[in-house]
């Protein structure tokens, strides 16, 4: 009887190391965008980033409650922003899509300036 109990706790013990948030504080799972090749990272801005002309879709695959999931959604330019360097998107009016390679510092002067850090 002692066994089950102890392989029961280990079971248990195990599962729960397995959703503990990363210590180092990173996400064990990030949101990536893709669109017309190029893999995107959102950040999140302080003011709202107008979307402009639509570009076409593209595809958000992340983890959510029910495990991991990949979703189509628009992607728009920014006024003044090449779409290699970032895209926006309807979806998310506080967030930024910048390509995989790019910095803040490759933004106009107005769209860096509403970027977290």
């Amino acid at each position: 009887m002692k066994r089950v109990v102890v392989l029961g706790s280990a079971v248990v013990l195990g599962a729960v190391a397995l959703v503990a948030p990363d210590p180092r504080g990173e996400d064990p799972c990030p949101s990536t965008y893709e669109f017309d090749g190029r893999t995107y990272v959102a950040h999140e801005t302080t003011a709202e980033v107008t979307p402009r002309d639509a570009l076409g879709s593209g595809t958000e695959t992340g983890c959510g409650d029910g495990g991991p999931y990949t979703s189509e959604m628009a992607m728009h330019d920014v006024d003044g922003v090449d779409p290699r360097v970032a895209v926006v998107s309807p979806v998310n009016a506080r967030a930024i899509y910048l390509a995989r390679g790019a910095e803040v510092s490759d933004l106009t002067p107005e769209v860096a300036a509403v970027v977290l850090p």
